[in-house]
């Protein structure tokens, strides 16, 4: 390296260094450390459990698929607006011509993506790639709402009490 390059590397090193802001936080004796209880946001562990004649009720489908009602637990964890947990379907009745017995009584669990909470409303998906995609208000001890169903192209109601 030639001397004036030696020098702009050394120049634009301690400019680069000098505007570099330090640690936001405290540090411990291996860096940063965490930032204080008070500051990280509390999580609310809660079960809504939607049975007859509540859960997922289909009301507008294109064609005649099997679903016709679910069953519905789920296992939420809310950290602020960021909603996380499980889902549990029970398919309980089945309208369709043609076969559905072997469908009728069939469990899923599935874990719920892009759940977010605010204020009163809630939206959440379940399934494989966000099947089922759920958006509702919550009111005191009960949650409900509408869902659609990609699919089988079905939409309908749900409703779920906290246990």
């Amino acid at each position: 390296m030639t001397p004036l390059r030696c020098s702009l590397a050394i120049i634009l090193l301690s400019a680069a260094c000098a505007g570099s802001p330090g640690p936001t936080g405290p540090t411990g004796p291996t860096g940063p450390t965490a930032p204080p209880a008070s500051q990280v946001p509390a999580s609310v562990v809660s079960r809504w459990v939607g049975t007859s004649p509540n859960g997922m009720i289909v009301e507008q489908e294109a064609r005649d698929f099997c679903p016709a009602e679910f069953d519905l637990e789920l296992n939420l964890t809310t950290t602020g607006n960021v909603v996380t947990g499980t889902s549990t379907t029970r398919l309980r009745r089945v309208e369709a011509q043609g076969p559905c017995d072997d469908v009728l009584g069939g469990v899923h669990t599935y874990g719920l993506v892009n759940g977010q909470v605010d204020a009163d409303r809630i939206s959440f998906e379940f399934g494989t790639g966000g099947t089922y995609r759920l958006t509702g208000t919550i009111v005191a001890a009960q949650m409900t709402g509408t869902f659609t169903f990609t699919d089988f192209p079905q939409s309908g109601r749900f409703s779920a009490s906290r246990q």
